[in-house]
């Protein structure tokens, strides 16, 4: 007659040991499984809202950003923004503010028809636009107060790596830039969050671009400072639409990498950034 083994039921000795093992991780299982069940699903779920909230408040964290106020008053608007004078059609740009006559876009024979799509109306100008871009470092005070997950463009350029945050060119809509001596312009369709860079030179002259305060068909619409011509960005370029330089468009600078500011200055980690504009020096004339 054979000994039991200490510790074990007659019913335990006759199962083998293997598969009493396996029997005691399904057991284990189902307690896991239960009490995931009634507590861990709910445990879960809380922490998950408590990142979500928590992640929300570092992407909405607030950035001092320079210059970035309104030029424009809103309220300041007519009754009717299309008006024909003289068989010229004319779009209200803006109220002159030295009581001078209102100012009006040229939209005769226009290759958009202002009549559809299009939305806004707030002035020339009144969106900030940026004239004199400001850029700093990873190390400074702003740099070092972007949260990881800040949505920005990244451009390789020969002046070092730069980026412009989304949320600033949302609220500038365009940034008149230069890269080693080249001007270029960043706009921003804030319909669609995308961006893109378009050389500034035309017919061998640089040409500053403003925002009318308008938007066609979630396109900003911008006019340059020299004819007060119409643009609208296009497939592959920036095309003017109105005015003396109708048919005349700019071609895409260089493309821009749509990334987070955590992984651009992991990968260019002296990068520098767009933080906002100089407002001391006057809106350019051309």
């Amino acid at each position: 007659m054979s000994a039991e083994r200490p510790g074990i039921s007659p019913l335990q000795s006759r199962i083998p040991f293997r598969v009493r093992r396996i029997l005691s991780w399904i057991a284990l299982a189902a307690i896991v499984i239960v009490v995931w069940f009634f507590v861990g699903r709910d445990l879960w779920r809380d922490y998950k809202i408590t990142r979500e909230e928590e992640r929300a408040a570092e992407d909405s964290t607030p950035i001092g950003y320079v210059g970035l106020h309104y030029r424009r008053t809103y309220n300041n608007r007519p009754s009717r923004f299309i008006v024909e004078r003289e068989g010229r059609r004319l779009l209200w740009a803006a109220m002159d503010d030295k009581n001078l006559p209102t100012i009006y876009f040229d939209i005769t024979g226009a290759a958009f028809d202002p009549t559809l799509n299009l939305s806004g109306g707030f002035g020339m100008d009144s969106i900030v636009g940026i004239d004199y871009p400001i850029f700093q470092g990873v190390d400074t005070t702003l740099g070092r107060h972007f949260p990881p997950r800040k949505e920005v463009f990244g451009m390789e350029s020969g002046d070092g790596p730069r980026a412009f945050p989304l949320d600033l060119l949302l609220k500038a809509e365009v940034v008149n830039d230069e890269e080693t001596g080249v001007p270029f312009a960043v706009v921003v369709s804030r319909g669609t969050g995308r961006a893109e860079t378009y050389t500034r030179i035309l017919d061998g002259r640089s040409l500053s671009l403003g925002t009318t305060g308008y938007q066609s068909e979630v396109r900003p619409l911008l006019y340059d400072r020299r004819t007060r011509s119409l643009w609208l960005p296009g497939k592959d370029q920036l095309d003017c639409v109105a005015g003396p330089l109708q048919g005349k468009s700019l071609p895409t600078y260089k493309p821009l990498v749509k990334t987070t500011w955590a992984a651009w200055t992991g990968d260019h980690p002296r990068t520098s950034v767009l933080v906002g504009t100089d407002r001391e020096p006057p809106i350019p004339a051309e």
